[in-house]
C-alpha cells in the first residue's frame, strides 16, 4: 500500500525512551493549549560513513520519545527524511510542515563513545531555543536520548513532573542488530527486547501475506507479537504487531480493531498506526472514523503517500468521487513511481463512468513508471483492462511473468483477460490453464484463502468451466462475508459478479450488481455503462 513500507524498513529506537507524566500548558481559560508541532530532522552522521544507520536510530528514537509526550505533535520520520542534507532554511521547512520547532543535530560514534549535538530551533523567535553537547559512553546512549527529550520538552514550554529512562535492551550488540533491521538476531542476543519482537512479528506477517502463507510463518508472527506484549504491555508497537497479525493472518477485524485502539492510546500520532487502524475501521464499517484517522495521519505525515492513497480508496468505495480524485491526485504526486496509486486514480474515472479520463490517467502514468508493471497491475482482479484500448490489450498479451512479479497465477489471468478482450478465446484458455495450475497448487497450502479461491474462479471462467467458476467465487465470498468484512467482502462479491458475467449467468450477475450498488463498493453504474 505504500511507497514507504513501514513494517520492513530498517527500524529505529522507536518507543525506546519513556518520558512520562508531562503536564500540559493551559490557556488562560483553563483549556488545553493546542499541540506544539515539531519536526525531528535526520541527525547528521559526523562519524564513520558506515554509522549512518546509527545516526538514523538516534533520530527516530528521539522522534518516538517526543511523540509520546502529551501536548506535542511530531512530524513522521518519513516526511522529515525529505530534509536530509537540505539547503532549505528553518523558516521554509517550518512553513511547509506547519511546525514551530525544529530539532536537528549531529551524531558521532567512535571508540566506545557517542557524541550528540542537538539543537532546537524556534521559528517563532527565529533563533535557537536550546542546545547542549553530549559526550558519553556508548552504554549510556539511552540515558542521553532521555535527557535530550526532557530538555526539549521543557524548552517548548511543557512542564515535566517525572522523567524515566527505559532501556530497550541492555545488550548493545542486540541494539545494533535491531537498528540494522536484523530482528531475529536482536531477539536471540536479548530475548527481553520487546520492540525487536514486535518488529519480528511485523516482518513475519508481511512475509505470510506477500510471499509465504505457511503455518510456520504465521506462528512466528503470533508468537513474536505475544512475546512483545508480555514484555511491554504499554508499547504501542507491540499492540500494533498483534493487530496486524489479527487482521492479516486471522482475518479477525474485531480483534484487530481492539488492538489498534490500544496501540493508539500509547502512540496517538503514529502515522503508520493511524493508517493501519483506519484500514481495519473500514473493514468493520466504521467509515467516518477511518476517514478521520487518515486525515490525522496526513497532518503528521504530509509527504507520505500511504494516508492519501488509503483515504482516496476509502472515498472511492463510498462513491465520493470528487474527494477521492483529490486525495489520489495527491498520492500520485507524492509517489509518482507507484503503479498502485496510478491505477487507483484511474479507477476514480472508471467508477465515475469517464472512459477517456481513465485512459488519460493510465497513459500519463506510463511515463512515470515501467509500463509493463503498470498495465500488469491494471490487469489484476479489478477488471480495469476492459475500459482501456485495444493497443493496451495487445501489449498486456505479450507480457512475461516477470512483469507480474514472477507470479504465474496473476500472469496467466492477466494475459487470459487481455486475449479474451481481443476475442482470442483459445489462446486465452491456454493462459488461464497456467493460472489454474498455479492456483490449485497454492490452495493446497492455503485452503482458506478467499483471494486464491476468487482467482481460481476467474481462471475457471476463462476456461469455460462454468460450475467450477461459480463454486470457487462463491467460496471466496463465504470466506470473507460482507457483514464481517465491509472492505474485502464487497471486493470478492465484485469478482464473483465478474465470474457470473463471464460465464453468462446474467440473472445472478444482475442481482449481485444491485446489491453491490446499495453498499460501499467499487462497482458503480458508471463502471457498468463503460465496461459492459
Amino acid at each position: 500500500m505504500n511507497a514507504r513500507d513501514p513494517l520492513v524498513a530498517v527500524a529505529t529506537a522507536a518507543a525506546l525512551i519513556a518520558v512520562t507524566a508531562f503536564g500540559l500548558a493551559a490557556t488562560s481559560r483553563g483549556r488545553p493549549a493546542p499541540p506544539a508541532r515539531l519536526v525531528v530532522l535526520p541527525f547528521v552522521n559526523a562519524g564513520d560513513s558506515d554509522d549512518a544507520y546509527f545516526a538514523d536510530g538516534i533520530t527516530d528514537g528521539l522522534h518516538t520519545a517526543l511523540a509520546t509526550v502529551p501536548g506535542v505533535e511530531v512530524i513522521a520520520t518519513g516526511s522529515a527524511a525529505r530534509y536530509r542534507h537540505t539547503a532549505e532554511t528553518p523558516e521554509a521547512i517550518a512553513h511547509t510542515l506547519h511546525v514551530r520547532y525544529i530539532l536537528r543535530g549531529t551524531v558521532t560514534r567512535a571508540h566506545g563513545r557517542v557524541e550528540i549535538n542537538p539543537e532546537l530551533y524556534d521559528v517563532a523567535s527565529a533563533g535557537e531555543a536550546w542546545s547542549a553537547p553530549y559526550n558519553a559512553p556508548l552504554a549510556d546512549v539511552f540515558a542521553v536520548q532521555s535527557s535530550i527529550a526532557t530538555r526539549v520538552t521543557g524548552a517548548i514550554g511543557l512542564r515535566t513532573t517525572t522523567t524515566s529512562e527505559t532501556r530497550p535492551t541492555a545488550n548493545l550488540s542486540a541494539y545494533d542488530a535491531f537498528l540494522r533491521g536484523q530482528y531475529t538476531r536482536a531477539v536471540a542476543l536479548d530475548p527481553s527486547f520487546a520492540l525487536a519482537w514486535a518488529r519480528l512479528s511485523n516482518a513475519a506477517t508481511i512475509r505470510w501475506e506477500r510471499v509465504d502463507p505457511d503455518s510456520a510463518v504465521a506462528r512466528t508472527a503470533h508468537n513474536a507479537a505475544t512475546r512483545a506484549l508480555a514484555l511491554a504491555p504499554t508499547l504501542g508497537a507491540a499492540h500494533g504487531a498483534m493487530a496486524r497479525y489479527d487482521a492479516v493472518i486471522l482475518r479477525d477485524n474485531a480483534a484487530a480493531q481492539r488492538e489498534y485502539e490500544t496501540a493508539l492510546r500509547y502512540a496517538p500520532n503514529d502515522a503508520d498506526l493511524l493508517v493501519a487502524a483506519a484500514m481495519t475501521d473500514r473493514a468493520v464499517g466504521r467509515w467516518d472514523i477511518a476517514l478521520d484517522r487518515l486525515a490525522q495521519a496526513e497532518l503528521v505525515d504530509p509527504f507520505g503517500s500511504a494516508a492519501p492513497r488509503v483515504r482516496g480508496t476509502t472515498l472511492l468505495r463510498l462513491r465520493r468521487y470528487p474527494e477521492a480524485r483529490e486525495e489520489l491526485d495527491a498520492a500520485v504526486k507524492l509517489a509518482p513511481g507507484s503503479a498502485d496509486a496510478i491505477v487507483d486514480r484511474a479507477l476514480v474515472e472508471i467508477c465515475a463512468g469517464d472512459r477517456d479520463a481513465a485512459r488519460a490517467v493510465m497513459h500519463a502514468g506510463a511515463h512515470d513508471v515501467d509500463s509493463a508493471a503498470l498495465y500488469a497491475y491494471a490487469a489484476g482482479v479489478f477488471g480495469t483492462l476492459r475500459v482501456l484500448d485495444t493497443a493496451t490489450w495487445r501489449f498486456v498479451s505479450t507480457l512475461s511473468p516477470k512483469a507480474f512479479g514472477g507470479n504465474r497465477a496473476t500472469w496467466g489471468l492477466g494475459v487470459a483477460q487481455s486475449l479474451t478482450l481481443l476475442g482470442d478465446n483459445p489462446a486465452a484458455r491456454t493462459y488461464a490453464d497456467s493460472a489454474r495450475v498455479a492456483l490449485e497448487s497454492a490452495l493446497r497450502a492455503a485452503p482458506e484463502s478467499p483471494a486464491l479461491h476468487a482467482a481460481l474462479g476467474l481462471a475457471y471462467a476463462y476456461l469455460g468451466r462454468k460450475a467450477d467458476a461459480v463454486k470457487e467465487g462463491e467460496i471466496a465470498v463465504r470466506l470473507a462475508p460482507p457483514p464481517e468484512n465491509t472492505w474485502l467482502g464487497p471486493a470478492y462479491q465484485q469478482i464473483l459478479w465478474r465470474i457470473y458475467t463471464q460465464v453468462g449467468a446474467r440473472d445472478k450477475a444482475g442481482d449481485l450488481a444491485e446489491s453491490l450498488l446499495k453498499s460501499p463498493a467499487l462497482l458503480s453504474r458508471g463502471w457498468m455503462k463503460i465496461a459492459y
